[in-house]
């Protein structure tokens, strides 16, 4: 178990109150573990305002396209090129 930082928690907690910073915008700006700054983020969490809008710009993964290859009978996944 790793040794308490008050001023670790400190940090995280004005980034989140006054920043407005997900929990993994200030795992990466403070390098603190994600275990400890959700129990110390836990009373002050993002409206869902924030929640929808940090969702919007999450990369996601998008499955490919299945396509029917002309004059064949098996199906190849597009890649998107022409």
């Amino acid at each position: 178990m790793g040794i308490a930082r008050p001023e670790l928690k400190a940090e995280a907690i004005h980034l989140r109150v006054e920043k407005r910073h997900s929990l993994r915008e200030i795992e990466t700006i403070t390098g603190a573990a994600r275990g400890s700054l959700s129990a110390w983020l836990k009373p002050y969490p993002l409206t869902d305002e924030e929640k929808k809008a940090r969702s919007k710009l999450a990369k996601r993964y998008v499955t490919p396209k299945k396509v029917m290859a002309k004059n064949q009978n098996t199906i190849r996944l597009s890649s998107g090129r022409i």
